[in-house]
Formats: structure tokens, C-alpha cells, sequence
């Protein structure tokens, strides 16, 4: 695969990542609907998985390594934020870490974006 395949690769799974996030608190915020609560539900057990070893799936595997790398103390912070997603509660402190996890995303993806254009390689 050429460099700009690796790259578009990464923007794209960011992207969708950052898409979910989005939804989930789009949800968090307003009135739960079907369509959000399975958003939250996904993102919450994509979020515990990140600190399964090894991870269950390669879409979360991409995740934890996008989030916290091998740094075992971030992966549990993250699965934290899952079981609370999975919970009938969450607390605003959640979402302002859904916030951050979506400002940290949208950075690797303009990253991916400035490498696909040949921008900072």
C-alpha cells in the first residue's frame, strides 16, 4: 500500500471514529433516540475494549492505539468513559472527556490529511 493509501486509511477510520463521538454526544446532550443509544452503547464497548489484552477487534485495536498507545493508565481512564457510556447515567465529565477524545481525533486527522497532501512527511 503507498504512503497516501496509509494515510487515507488512518483519515478515514479517524473520521469515522470522530463521527460516532460526535453522535454520542449529540445524544448526551438532547433527548435519547433509538439511534443514539446504540451510538453510545457501541462506543462504550469499543471504549472498555481498548483495554482488553489483546483487543477484541481490529476497530478497536485502531482505537486504543489512536488513544493511548501501549500507556495501560490512558487505556483504563478510556474504559472508565466506556462503562459510563454503558451505564443508565452519565455524568457531565464524561462528556467533556468525549470533548477532548474528539479535539484529540480531529488532530490526527488533519495530520493524516497533511501527510495524504505530502504536507510534513
Amino acid at each position: 500500500m503507498s504512503d497516501i493509501g496509509v494515510h487515507s486509511n488512518v483519515y478515514q477510520r479517524v473520521r469515522d471514529y470522530g463521527e460516532l463521538i460526535d453522535e454520542v454526544i449529540l445524544g448526551l446532550s438532547s433527548t435519547a433516540d433509538v439511534r443514539t443509544d446504540a451510538s453510545r452503547r457501541e462506543l462504550g464497548e469499543l471504549l472498555v475494549g481498548v483495554a482488553v489484552a489483546p483487543p477484541p477487534d481490529l476497530r478497536t485495536a485502531w482505537l486504543g492505539m489512536l488513544i493511548g498507545g501501549a500507556d495501560p493508565s490512558a487505556r483504563k481512564e478510556w474504559e472508565c468513559v466506556g462503562r459510563a457510556l454503558l451505564s443508565t447515567t452519565v455524568d457531565p465529565e464524561v462528556v467533556d472527556k468525549l470533548r477532548e477524545l474528539a479535539r484529540r481525533l480531529e488532530e490526527r486527522r488533519t495530520e493524516a490529511l497533511a501527510k495524504m497532501r505530502g504536507v510534513g512527511t
